[in-house]
């Protein structure tokens, strides 16, 4: 009888993804077929698909930045190889990825003390980021310290701290750092 040649290459190995905030890159390993002169790349919201392929022409090396990714989105990337002649291999084994905020909010600014006998109330400026958890308010009594001391557990939803100081605490000299944290828990310096 009569032997078919599927004239399809093999199907590329499942990419390499490296996740950035505005970006997903992918990489992946050289089709060990000859005839393969290129490669499309496919992503989906789900393993499942549907798949939508993102190159509009053939990829010839062996890397893609997907720039249209949104934060904390799922994407599944699959891969074909092509060979001459049109002939598409079937989808590699999908890999997941997902954008993730590094990015943290501005930094507190116009930091206002008042002290109030063994009392020092704090206030400063709102920061405008959309995603911002609340604050942290750092102590120390050394200005070059490496050693503050965090006083407050759950980041503060309003601009304003109150450290309560025992009255025999309160005649040394208190320094204060407020920072701004956001949902994903990047801190500004």
């Amino acid at each position: 009888g009569m032997v078919k040649v599927d004239p399809r290459p093999a199907p590329p190995a499942r990419p390499n993804l490296d996740a950035k905030e505005k970006s997903i890159e992918l990489q992946w390993s050289v089709s060990t077929d000859p005839e393969v002169i290129g490669y499309n790349v496919q992503r989906a919201f789900s393993q499942q698909g549907p798949y939508t392929q993102l190159n509009k022409e053939l990829i010839i090396g062996t890397h893609f930045s997907d720039n249209t990714v949104l934060v904390d989105t799922n994407y599944f990337y699959t891969l074909t190889a092509v060979k001459k002649g049109g002939f598409e291999s079937l989808h590699s084994l999908a890999a997941l990825g997902v954008a993730k905020d590094t990015t943290p909010p501005s930094v507190v600014t116009g930091v206002n003390s008042k002290i109030d006998q063994a009392a020092v109330k704090l206030s400063w400026q709102i920061v405008p980021e959309k995603d911002l958890l609340g604050y942290r308010v750092y102590r120390t009594m050394q200005l070059n310290s490496i050693d503050w001391a965090l006083l407050n557990n759950k980041p503060l939803p309003k601009a304003a701290f109150t450290d309560e100081l025992s009255k025999n605490l309160s005649r040394y000299p208190y320094y204060y750092r407020v920072t701004a944290i956001d949902t994903h828990f990047n801190e500004a310096q």
